[in-house]
């Protein structure tokens, strides 16, 4: 168990190393290290697929299979926070309305 343990610490040392290198390489001052325009161009596209892959299975899934209903109180507090967050620009607001309507959704349903 010992060594279980020893094992899992040295991995999420080794992890956060790797981490914190990637970081300092491109953001250290004293590193001249800049990306080509494609590569910042891709960037771009990062923040827009991490959140998908983390909404898209918590809003579309259940119990492992696909749930598209229109009953689905996930899939109706996304829509509407979806709907809200483009007239509303403060995230805080837009996050505790779709906690709100999800919570009510899933209390009436």
């Amino acid at each position: 168990m010992a060594g279980r343990a020893i094992m899992m610490w040295l991995l999420l040392f080794l992890m956060a190393l790797i981490t914190f290198y990637n970081r300092y390489a491109l953001m250290s001052p004293r590193l001249k290290l800049t990306l080509g325009d494609n590569a910042q161009r891709l960037l771009k596209y990062t923040a827009p697929a991490v959140l998908t892959g983390l909404w898209a299975p918590i809003v579309l899934t259940h119990e492992n299979q696909l749930n598209t209903e229109i009953t689905s109180p996930y899939l109706i507090a996304g829509l509407v926070t979806v709907v809200v967050s483009r007239f509303i620009k403060a995230p805080l607001s837009v996050v505790a309305l779709g906690m709100g309507v999800f919570f009510a959704v899933d209390w009436w349903l």
